[in-house]
């Protein structure tokens, strides 16, 4: 046992302390006064402090709401069409969380990157529009129309061909001088596929050629080539 006025140790139960001769039970009834006060001073102090954590909490809530009300009244006045009348349902707020912000977080990060990358893409057909104005005209590519109406030309008989001959050997562009020596060896193979295989005609069927030769009509040519090919395949 400790004497609470001297705070000496006592063996035994004693009415009186050795040390200082202090009452020990009218000194223990009143340090027991004394601690219950200190302890109602405490939860007095706690109850106020919760008192003003729920105040700040409701103020809170309340400006949470606010907010969300005039977020609420901005989307309406945006909608150019009325929605379709839905049945009224009552909805209690919601407060955000710590997750639904983090989320929120991430997806305007993503928006973000995403108009960032469109910005970006075209800014960099901008860049190449510029170049391809800058480029000299000996360079300069075919554009989808120049391509269509080169082509065009091409394909007119005679002048088509003159057209070609002159882009190929005299013209400037290294684009369309190369398209055109392309389309005249495609013109110089087919020439020679064709004589290849009429001189192969002569040499296998001369008489079917004589024969279609002399043919006045085109029902006679018709006329000889079924009877050619009757006559080889019965």
């Amino acid at each position: 046992m400790i004497c609470p006025k001297c705070k000496a140790e006592v063996d035994g139960a004693a009415v009186f302390c050795p040390e200082c001769g202090a009452n020990m039970v009218e000194t223990v009834s009143e340090a027991n006064e004394e601690i219950k006060e200190e302890v109602r001073e405490n939860a007095e102090v706690a109850f106020e402090e919760t008192a003003e954590n729920v105040d700040y909490v409701e103020q809170e809530l309340a400006d949470t709401r606010e907010t969300l009300g005039s977020t609420v009244e901005e989307v309406k006045e945006e909608v150019v069409e009325p929605a379709p009348e839905q049945p009224v349902v009552a909805v209690a707020p919601v407060v955000p969380s710590p997750v639904t912000s983090q989320a929120a977080a991430q997806a305007a990060e993503k928006a973000a990157a995403k108009a960032a990358k469109k910005q970006e893409k075209k800014e960099t057909k901008k860049q190449a529009k510029a170049a391809l104005k800058e480029m000299p005209k000996e360079v300069k590519p075919f554009s989808t129309a120049g391509a269509f109406w080169y082509l065009l030309l091409a394909a007119i008989p005679v002048v088509g061909f003159i057209a070609l001959l002159i882009f190929a050997f005299g013209g400037k562009n290294q684009n369309r001088k190369a398209m055109s020596r392309a389309i005249l060896l495609w013109i110089l193979i087919g020439l020679i596929i064709t004589i290849a295989v009429s001189v192969a005609a002569l040499l296998l069927f001369p008489e079917l050629i004589e024969d279609i030769a002399d043919a006045g009509s085109l029902e006679e040519i018709t006329d000889i080539v079924l009877d050619e090919l009757a006559a080889r395949f019965d």
